[in-house]
């Protein structure tokens, strides 16, 4: 990205983030990371600017509503309505590994399957990454897979899932992105899995994709690459043996399109879907064990808030319809959700209306206010407390009223626990089924839980700096 060189202390500032290896140095230097760059992408503005959005009111009429270019962009849902009791157990940024406006995430889920067949919890692990017409190098693969700690790590995992946005398949690099997870896991531990990569029905040989968008740059692709651990998987469809075809029912599929800016075109907003069947081996009794419908979700959601509503209303239809009799049906969504910081009224002294643009925009004195809350868990767990999805104060709009959520976030959270709800314990318990196992103890982000009722770590996740 490249870099706006502001005063003395930003240079400087811009000269360390380059040669910045670790998490620690880059939140060290967070005036520069999250607000000292501009120009990074044709049509993206300043990181200071505030965005404004027009949010219908209960009462009727409209208002400006404003949030910050920062945020928890990218985050992991469990539907709510799914048939198994299930668990978030890691949800993580990964500084070291270098993307786009975005930092990479990845997030584990723990389904527990006392009612489909007993056994020990079947452990979803899952990554986003938007490459912005890019493509993974060998060792960011790694990173990503086996660069967290405990739950956070894809080794050992009953089902691992990788999802990428905007990436650019060419001649040169379609040989290397040709079965990517197969190749990332290695030799020994892939031979424990099956992979929706063998797929022959796919859009691209190897390669779990769809295009969605096609200029003079080039195709631009999303992925979803997924491998499922074989002693989750049965001859379901009772040929002889245990193939794709007894697990991934369909390839990879593009749904819940934004309805925005495809008059003639494709759009990029949309949501990438796997459909997994999950089976374990049948009882000492010879009862086959129930079946799970696992509803993998990649999800690159659109930042306007109506256009937003619309994929989530047809993603609420696309998933009632997958319910099958006597199956248990679970749903994952993760990637981009678009949610972003409120500007708060803390922020009102701290922003001013920029001469060229009439745009409002963080002063210094607001880059030092949130930089300072950037480089601690407490300040870093305040700001949280500012997500779009859970704020309930005033904003710095002129009208100094208070910020209404729109309605897709209220949609999003009826329909999935949001990692927001796990970090800040607003809604205790499994999600889906009867009962569940105990709360285990939790890895995702930089919140060391001061919740009374905590029971869970959460240590280092910093915000994507967002160029909108």
């Amino acid at each position: 990205a490249a870099a706006a060189v502001g005063p003395g202390s930003m240079r400087a500032s811009y000269a360390k983030l380059r040669t910045a290896v670790t998490a620690k140095e880059l939140i060290a230097e967070a005036a520069m990371a999250y607000f000292g760059w501009v120009g990074a992408k044709k049509g993206h503005t300043s990181q200071r600017t505030l965005k404004a959005d027009r949010v219908r009111l209960p009462e009727g009429g409209e208002r400006e509503q404003y949030y910050l270019q920062i945020g928890w962009l990218d985050g992991v849902g469990l539907y709510k309505k799914s048939g198994l009791p299930g668990r978030l157990v890691a949800w993580e940024t990964v500084m070291d590994v270098q993307a786009f406006d975005h930092l990479p995430v990845r997030a584990a889920v723990e389904i527990d399957m006392t009612e489909a067949g007993g056994g020990a919890p079947l452990r979803v692990w899952m990554c986003a990454v938007k490459l912005e017409r890019k493509y993974p190098s060998p060792e960011s693969m790694q990173k990503l897979l086996f660069g967290g700690k405990g739950a956070a790590s894809a080794r050992g995992a009953d089902v691992i899932a990788v999802y990428f946005t905007d990436l650019e398949v060419t001649k040169d690099n379609a040989k290397s992105l040709r079965s990517l997870l197969r190749q990332s896991l290695g030799e020994e531990e892939a031979a424990s899995y099956i992979f929706n990569e063998d797929d022959v029905g796919l859009v691209l040989r190897n390669i779990p994709a769809q295009l969605v968008a096609v200029s003079s740059e080039g195709q631009r692709f999303v992925t979803l690459s997924v491998a499922v651990r074989t002693t989750n998987v049965q001859d379901t469809d009772h040929d002889g043996d245990m193939d794709t075809h007894d697990c991934f029912p369909v390839p990879v599929y593009l749904t819940c399109k934004s309805p925005r800016k495809n008059e003639v075109s494709a759009t990029g907003k949309a949501i990438l879907g796997q459909d997994v069947v999950i089976q374990r081996a049948a009882a000492a009794d010879g009862k086959a064990a129930p079946v799970v419908d696992l509803v993998l979700l990649g999800a690159n959601l659109d930042t306007d808030d109506e256009a937003k509503l619309s994929q989530l209303t047809e993603l609420k239809r696309l998933l009632r319809s997958k319910r099958r009799a006597g199956r248990r049906l679970c749903a994952i969504m993760w990637g981009d959700l678009n949610n972003r910081l409120v500007a708060f009224e803390g922020l009102a002294a701290h922003v001013a209306e920029d001469p060229d643009s009439h745009k409002l925009e963080l002063t210094d004195a607001g880059v030092s206010l949130i930089s300072d809350m950037l480089a601690s868990p407490a300040g870093r767990r305040q700001l949280l407390r500012h997500d779009a999805l859970v704020y309930t104060g005033r904003d710095v709009g002129k009208d100094g009223g208070f910020f209404v959520k729109p309605e897709c976030n209220i949609l999003m959270r009826d329909m999935f626990r949001l990692q927001v709800d796990e970090v800040l314990g607003m809604e205790a318990g499994p999600v889906g089924g009867e009962g569940g196992p105990p709360r285990p103890e939790t890895r995702a982000g930089d919140y060391e839980a001061e919740r009374p009722d905590s029971r869970a770590e959460w240590s280092s996740v910093a915000p994507a700096a967002h160029a909108q």
